[in-house]
């Protein structure tokens, strides 16, 4: 466990040189979601989503509120079950960041290949693979990844879409996806082109039945650089809290249901869109608005 150690030297006993003075752990024992809430309530929304932003590492006052949004969003895998993000744009924006180092419950996959055994699970073994692991998982580079067997898309099709996939067993898990990639071409021709789309530097088996299951595109080309200069010297909270005040909401809070009932989006929108739209909702809520008090057994995620 990592902690802060003040180390003083001694001078009253001979026996020894030294001396622990002070150490203030820095990783968490014990979580109190009660406390987290109640603090919660000295902000406002507006002043809460600056805390965030600082939690991050970056000055609030540097950003609209839709940049400020923009990163709110790449949190939303680590608080809603089975979210499937993707966030394409220019290099150099931090978009692998937040699932490589902010929380202990999210893994990046770097390249490479990404096999059935690995992501879902491995028949020789009999063990589930990261999806039962994690919170969240993290494709970087994704146009780069190579998938040689076609089942693998098809269970992670079927995953995506349901949280579930059959591979000599039933296999429930609530991990999100998050897939990160480099737009190298200009954004303005793609738009115009009768061709070619935003997704053209997705490999070749991500057809349109995955992208079809995304739940939220983020536009990586509004992002900005980084640049030290967006950096806070203020303070925020200290990541691995805010990790487990993140895994707490993702495994005991379920916002779902009541938002459920109180939106309508028309008739105009409804399938898997409105099933993004709905749970992108409820995964910022979750973020800016946890509950005030401990959720019930109703609220639970079942």
């Amino acid at each position: 466990m990592w902690a802060e150690v003040k180390v003083a030297r001694n001078e009253t006993d001979e026996s020894y040189a030294f001396h622990v003075e002070e150490l203030r752990p820095v990783q968490l024992a014990r979580f109190d979601f009660d406390a987290y809430c109640a603090g919660r309530q000295a902000f406002s929304r507006n002043e809460w989503l600056d805390v965030l932003m600082r939690t991050i590492g970056l000055n609030p006052d540097k950003f609209s509120f839709r940049l400020k949004l923009h990163y709110l969003t790449r949190l939303i895998g680590f608080v809603e079950s089975n979210y499937n993000f993707i966030e394409l744009g220019p290099r150099g924006t931090g978009k692998s960041f937040a699932f490589s180092e902010f929380s202990p419950y999210g893994t990046l996959i770097s390249g490479g290949q990404a096999s059935t055994a690995t992501l879902f699970y491995n028949l020789s073994r009999r063990t589930v693979g990261l999806v039962g692991y994690w919170d969240i998982i993290g494709f970087d580079e994704v146009g780069g990844i190579r998938i040689k067997d076609q089942n693998t898309i098809q269970i992670m099709k079927d995953y995506m879409a349901n949280g579930r996939f059959s591979r000599g067993a039933e296999v429930i898990a609530d991990a999100s996806f998050a897939f990160v990639g480099n737009i190298d071409h200009s954004i303005e021709q793609l738009v115009s082109s009768p061709v070619h789309t935003l997704f053209l530097t997705l490999p070749d088996n991500f057809d349109l039945a995955v992208q079809d299951r995304f739940h939220y595109f983020l536009p990586g080309w509004e992002m900005p650089k980084n640049s030290s200069s967006y950096l806070t010297g203020q303070y925020g909270l200290i990541t691995d809290y805010l990790a487990e005040a993140l895994h707490y909401l993702k495994k005991k809070v379920n916002k779902y249901p009541a938002l459920n009932s109180r939106i309508s989006l028309g008739k105009a929108v409804e399938g898997r869109d409105e099933q993004a739209i709905k749970k992108t909702v409820a995964g910022l809520l979750k973020l800016l608005h946890p509950p005030t008090s401990p959720p019930t057994r109703s609220s639970m995620n079942t």
